[in-house]
């Protein structure tokens, strides 16, 4: 046999790897002096076949490790040699088992020697350091062995890796006595076993002291950590469960606390003052009625006001799904009743309901049956919010806590998803890919026809004998189709610039194929986290696949995509039954369940709608005896002149004025329980530091914001309208009137009314009122919690068949697409369908425990992950959270751990001069793919990067508010002259990008209207039989950046805000983010303009390199340069006003001249879009007919 090393022959020793014994006995025979060098050159070898190796070799092996020609501890060359075998579990595993067999001979010294080298270089699984007997640890640490003789040179060495056995031989029995608690434990398992161990585990909703004991309040908890760069053991299952539950619970329940500590502080004797008073809280919240919405689903809508003032368009507050607690203040000691605490989530979000011309915000919340049982219908209470998405993060924690007494033996994947075993797997290829036969077909350009066997052939190469293509996409692109089909779990790296819709398009069509040939006719599962992403994949599969099914938000732009979402499909499921006649017991059913609710519903309506009248000052008066009404009217005077007459609603309502008191507390807090409060982990994070909110009352144009921030958080599930019978409910309201005033009389007679009802004490005014209230409340609150337990009822029996319906519709469906919101919501859907294969867009963005609920499907085979793991990462707020490293998905740990993965290499959707200005802070190695090179310029600007700097900023106001009007004008002005550029330009396709609130709202209002408005154009007029074809033109976006971080368009306008020197530190402190600066450059695929001041940014390390760049590529200067597309004169724009003055109509200064359809000239100056397209300017000629302005339809249309 050939030599290795120095002199050696290089023949490869991978040739006699089919017998490694071989291979190590050759390596043996070398002699010593040569082992330690052909070690290090085939250690990752040996470590890959260690399962063959048989006893013999084992022990030739470690006889090579521990020589002292070899054995080096403080060697960097020797501690990779270590690290490279120790990278198969099999050593531990052989080690151990040899350890246990020559316990207490010469033998087990040479295994302890190379165990406890092991353990200063990487660690040892729990499982096996657990298979040692303590008892024999000790007699060698006492040195009761007589068969173990230690030299004075190693009896310390052998000594210290002893106890550290023990120790982990301790920790690995739970015995947590022993464990120190230090913070160099909590990156271990054995640190996680303990913490699991001794935690009192928590329900899922918070208890009183959580929230409102001050001590608790200030005191931060224990912070259990989400491993980052290791693998879980499965052997501890209940330690996975367990971590996750509590740090997705932190995230519930922190901003719970931090709104206590600020209605602490802000009802204290002293001023709240920062940072309380940036939380927001709710208070004087009372039940207005309860309702049935037309998706069955029973709500009870509250009133309320708000702590401060707040911007309901921004998003950030009471949004659908946002979890809330709340309470009353008891009336008698002024503080929080413990008994009256109850939750809900929030169902109805309505911008007309929460701004109010009163003042009141409204809004509809979910209870279930126990907690609306704990709800007083007549009481006032506060409510603080946490803004999480309670539907799917209930769901989740529900099955983390069902999964902490279970195993993971059942689980597929456990092996390859949990780590163990994650980089060497010998078996890895999906079951039901092996040995089946794939037509390259989809891939291959030309569609040739080419089949390969899955683990026997490989892919043809990717260039031809002829050097060109073989195939029909990227080169990274057939590299990752390669590691789908061969791997179970396979690892996407993918920037977002990449073409990760066609590989995902592409990956399906070849790996469905399987599904014929292996008679498994179960549903793909495509999971995002945003709608906007799987809208793009959906689009790339359903000329494919039509007969997909979408579960996303209700907004999806595409009618035919919107057609396949799932409750638009139930219903023409439920049309064509009723047609056909099927399932008519499944159909009757619900036909009857929802009639029962619509009965409901109208006698819940009639009852709310009686209370809430009697419950006036109108209705306590006209019900009032007469001696009391007629008090309520002023006198006259001794003079006998009649004074002006107030009526008795004026009279009663400065009478009852008077009595009403305040319920809000009063708390008597100490100055230093305060700045505890203040220094405490709630407000850590720089929770001081963000946007504050700006307050504004947009049009109704203008709510579609709202609509775009809240889109992936609702969840649409009405599939058949429940019709209003509105008559019904007057006819109702007209019945009870008799019962009423019996009601009425009784209450009266309990009351002794004095000759001056104005004699009576405030106490003894508000117990009158309160008295009726009570009476009011008891006739009609019973009734109604009754006729809202009996519709929640009959509501989770119409969700239970509602499941059914859906998921017979996704068993039938080829590809699944659903998002992250309902995902864990419809989990058993998932379950039901009977997948096999799962593929995750936005991998890197959805937190391990919950996509993790997701995943664990019964019959799952294929994974496919795919994410960028540099600039996305899932959005934790919570500081304890956060610190536990529940920011960091299974993407990013499968990454951390070295599991196998590739990465997209090429671009092609994104302007080459874009994507380089990127890559000054992405740092990635993506090649631009010569499709790229394709994209057309913008029209109307000579460039399709440029930054404009300019010097001009708003005075310093004093709230300190970020804005610059200047800058807004010039950004809208610009946006409105993109649109002049084309006929029938659509306004979507352009973004506008800034960091800053004020600076969103300012310039939504500088915009022009006829970019803020939905528009329909017709592409071919109608004809006999059809009704010709129409599209919709979109509304311009205006964005906050971190709102757009998993979105894209053609082109983006960036303002990033230029500001007086004051402002300068507190903007910078936002802007100086790395990650911000990648997400705002890296939106754009056509066109980025950005506007701002240089000299600011260049202050930054981040935004520095940035604009170096744009200067050497020649895109930047003071003024921004147009070029007119009719003439290509250059146009310089220095200020907003020039785009009026120099290019009014889109063009330049020169006059147009051109022939109008009625045969004049064109008297304007020089616009872009011609005039056979024009419809709205009208020539000045007074000859002209208006009829001579319509241009005639063509043949072609």
């Amino acid at each position: 046999m050939p030599n290795f090393v120095d002199g050696f022959s290089t023949t490869d020793i991978s040739t006699y790897t089919s017998e490694i014994r071989d291979c190590i006995n050759f390596i043996y025979h070398q002699g010593s002096n040569n082992w330690f060098k052909m070690l290090y050159t085939y250690s990752d070898i040996i470590a890959s076949q260690m399962e063959r190796i048989d006893d013999s070799s084992f022990d030739r092996l470690i006889n090579m490790l521990t020589s002292p020609h070899v054995f080096k501890q403080t060697n960097e060359v020797y501690i990779d040699i270590l690290r490279s075998l120790s990278s198969n579990n099999v050593l531990f595993e052989k080690l151990i088992n040899y350890m246990l067999v020559s316990w207490g001979n010469h033998n087990f010294l040479s295994y302890l020697k190379l165990l406890g080298s092991i353990l200063t270089v990487t660690p040892i699984p729990i499982k096996y350091v657990k298979r040692i007997p303590l008892d024999h640890l000790n007699q060698v640490l006492k040195k009761k062995t007589p068969k173990i003789e230690f030299n004075v040179f190693e009896e310390e060495y052998y000594i210290t890796n002893l106890k550290r056995l023990q120790n982990k031989a301790n920790i690995s029995n739970l015995d947590t006595d022993k464990i120190d608690l230090t913070p160099e434990y909590y990156d271990g398992l054995e640190t996680a076993i303990s913490y699991i161990t001794n935690r009192i585990k928590k329900p899922l909703d918070p208890s009183f002291k959580e929230i409102f004991d001050l001590e608790a309040l200030i005191q931060e908890p224990v912070v259990p950590r989400n491993f980052i760069d290791r693998s879980w053991n499965i052997k501890y299952p209940e330690v996975y469960w367990g971590v996750h539950y509590d740090l997705l619970r932190h995230e519930l329940v922190e901003p719970l606390k931090r709104s206590s500590a600020a209605f602490y502080a802000t009802f204290n004797s002293t001023s709240p003052g920062r940072p309380f008073n940036k939380c927001v809280f709710y208070k004087d919240v009372r039940v207005i009625h309860s309702y049935i919405r037309a998706d069955c689903q029973v709500l009870v809508r509250v009133g309320f006001n708000s702590s401060r003032p707040v911007d309901w368009y921004s998003g950030q507050h009471l949004m659908y799904g946002t979890y809330v607690l709340l309470f009353k203040i008891d009336s008698k000691s002024k503080c929080v009743d413990e008994s009256s605490l109850t939750f809900a989530y929030v169902e109805d979000f309505d911008i007309d309901g929460l701004v109010t011309a009163e003042g009141e915000s409204y809004i509809g919340l979910n209870f279930d049956i126990d907690r609306f049982k704990k709800l007083d219908l007549g009481g006032r209470y506060f409510m603080f919010e946490s803004p999480v998405q309670y539907r799917y993060v209930k769901t989740c924690l529900q099955w983390l806590a069902s999964k902490e007494t279970d195993d993971l033996t059942e689980m597929p994947l456990r092996q390859e998803i949990f780590g163990i075993g994650i980089t060497r797997s010998s078996d890895f290829i999906p079951h039901y890919l092996k040995k089946c036969t794939l037509d390259l077909a989809p891939i291959l350009s030309n569609d040739k026809h080419f089949h390969i066997v899955v683990g026997q052939d490989k892919l043809p190469q990717y260039e031809g004998t002829n050097g060109a293509s073989s195939y029909n996409v990227e080169k990274s692109i057939k590299v990752a189709l390669e590691h789908i089909i061969c791997s179970r779990v396979a690892v996407v790296q993918a920037p977002s610039v990449t073409s990760k819709s066609i590989l995902v398009s592409k990956a399906i069509q070849l790996i469905t194929q399987a599904f014929g040939r292996r008679h498994l006719p179960s549903p793909i599962i495509i999971l995002t986290k945003t709608s906007f992403v799987l809208d793009k994949i959906l689009e790339e599969l359903l000329p494919i696949y039509p007969q997909l099914v979408r579960l996303g938000s209700s907004d999806c732009r595409n009618p035919l995509l919107s057609s396949r979402q799932i409750n638009n499909v139930s219903k023409e499921r439920l049309r064509a039954r009723n047609q056909l006649g099927l399932q008519k017991v499944q159909k009757h059913e619900w036909l009857k369940l929802r009639g029962k609710l619509i009965d409901i519903s109208n006698d819940i309506r009639c009852q709310s709608i009686q209370r809430f009248k009697c419950l006036s000052y109108e209705e306590f008066i006209r019900n009032s005896p007469i001696n009391f009404k007629y008090q309520l009217v002023e006198k006259k005077n001794d003079n006998n002149e009649a004074l002006q007459r107030s009526d008795e609603l004026k009279g009663y309502k400065k009478w009852v004025s008077e009595c009403e008191t305040s319920l809000d507390p009063l708390f008597d807090i100490s100055e230093d329980m305060i700045n505890k409060l203040k220094d405490s982990y709630l407000f850590g994070n720089n929770f001081d530091d963000g946007d504050e909110d700006i307050v504004s009352i947009l049009s109704e144009n203008e709510k579609h914001l709202l609509n775009l921030v809240t889109e992936d958080r609702f969840i649409d599930l009405i599939d058949e309208d429940m019709p209003e019978q509105q008559d019904i409910w007057y006819k109702k309201i007209n019945i009870d009137h008799t019962s009423r005033a019996n009601k009425y009389s009784e209450f009266w007679s309990t009351i002794k009314i004095p000759d001056d009802i104005w004699s009576l004490t405030l106490e003894e005014r508000k117990k009158i009122r309160l008295k009726y209230d009570f009476a009011v409340n008891s006739h009609f609150n019973s009734t109604i919690k009754e006729l809202h337990i009996q519709a929640l009822d009959i509501s989770s029996k119409l969700d239970h068949l509602r499941l059914i319906r859906w998921s017979e519709i996704v068993q039938f469906a080829p590809i699944i697409g659903i998002t992250m919101t309902y995902a864990p919501t419809f989990r058993e859907i998932i379950q039901n369908s009977g997948s096999r294969i799962c593929i995750v867009d936005e991998a890197s963005d959805i937190p391990e425990a919950e996509l993790m609920s997701t995943l664990s499907l019964d019959k799952l085979e294929h994974l496919i992950l795919i994410g960028d793991k540099h600039i996305s990462k899932p959005d934790v707020r919570s500081v304890i959270a956060q610190r536990g490293h529940r920011n960091i998905s299974l993407f990013e740990r499968w990454m951390r751990i070295g599991g196998k993965s590739v990465e997209l290499t090429q671009q092609s959707r994104m302007h080459p001069k874009i994507y380089r200005l990127v890559n000054v802070l992405y740092n990635s190695r993506l090649n631009i793919d010569s499709r790229a090179n394709n994209i057309p310029s913008i029209s109307g600007i000579a460039t399709n990067l440029f930054f404009m700097s300019h010097i001009r900023c708003d005075k310093v106001t004093e709230n300190g508010v970020i804005r610059n009007e200047f800058e807004a004008e010039l950004v809208a002005n610009f946006a409105f002259y993109l649109f002049q550029q084309e006929h029938n330009f659509d306004p979507q396709q352009i973004t506008i990008l800034t960091p800053f609130k004020a600076q969103k709202q300012l310039i939504w209002s500088k915009l022009d209207p006829k970019l803020k408005q939905n528009s329909v154009i017709t592409i071919r007029p109608p004809r006999r039989g059809d009704n010709g074809i129409q599209k919709t033109l979109g509304k311009i976006r205006v964005k906050l950046i971190d709102e757009y971080r998993n979105e894209e368009n053609a082109i983006v306008i960036l303002s990033l805000v230029n500001v007086a020197e004051p402002l300068r530190d507190k903007v910078m402190k936002i802007l100086d983010s790395k990650d911000m600066a990648v997400v705002s450059l890296s939106r754009a695929l056509h066109g980025l303009y950005i506007f701002g001041d240089c000299k600011m940014l260049e202050k930054s390390n981040v935004w520095k390199p940035v604009i170096d760049k744009i200067k050497e590529v020649g895109a930047f200067g003071a003024c921004l340069e147009l070029k007119c597309i009719n003439h290509g004169t250059l146009t310089k724009i220095w200020r907003p006003e020039d785009f009026k003055e120099l290019v009014q109509y889109g063009g330049c200064k020169k006059p147009c001249q051109k022939a109008l359809l009625c045969g004049h000239h064109c008297s304007r100056t020089c616009h872009p879009i011609p005039h056979a397209k024009e419809k709205e300017h009208i020539c000045k000629n007074k000859d002209c007919k208006p009829d001579s302005l319509i241009p005639p339809l063509s043949k072609s249309e």
